[in-house]
């Protein structure tokens, strides 16, 4: 039987070519049909609004594609992420979480909340250098729950 070998340099060199074919443009223009492709997702369902062209995005881009998007918006607390997607095909390179650090780098990032089932933003996010609060909350609909994610050295308590 062949054991699974994992080198820890070609792991090194994939996560540097990664970050650094992974780019991103803000403020963007998002095509409709990429909008329209996340609002079926379930954890941000409803917070993609894809047909208001008033809301600033930035656009997340692989190689030069467009492969996602984030909704960050601005406050007198800081940045903060909203919602933020990447198509499925490109799933696996922590392309999310190279995108929020590279938009938060020179920037104050605030407290963001994450559905408990969300395992892919709580990922995202924690590679992104964000720390999760050990309670959990309802959401004020019912429809389940979540916690609170706190930027690393952030001054944000509860």
């Amino acid at each position: 039987m062949l054991k699974k070998y994992s080198n820890p340099n070609i792991q090194q060199n994939q996560k540097k070519e990664n970050e650094s074919n992974t780019t991103i443009k803000f403020p963007d223009t998002i095509p409709s049909s990429l909008l329209v492709e996340a609002d079926q997702n379930p954890f941000i369902k409803g917070y993609v609004y894809p047909y208001d062209n008033n809301r600033i995005r930035c656009g997340i881009y692989y190689n030069d594609i467009l492969v996602g998007f984030m909704t960050p918006r601005e406050s007198s607390r800081g940045w903060r992420i909203g919602a933020i997607y990447v198509k499925q095909e490109y799933s696996g390179k922590s392309i999310s979480s190279i995108a929020i650090k590279k938009f938060l780098q020179d920037k104050k990032a605030t407290p963001i909340l994450i559905d408990t089932n969300n395992v892919a933003s709580q990922k995202a996010f924690e590679k992104a250098g964000f720390s999760m609060d050990q309670a959990i909350y309802d959401w004020d609909d019912g429809s389940g729950q979540y916690n609170i994610w706190f930027p690393n050295q952030s001054p944000y308590t509860i």
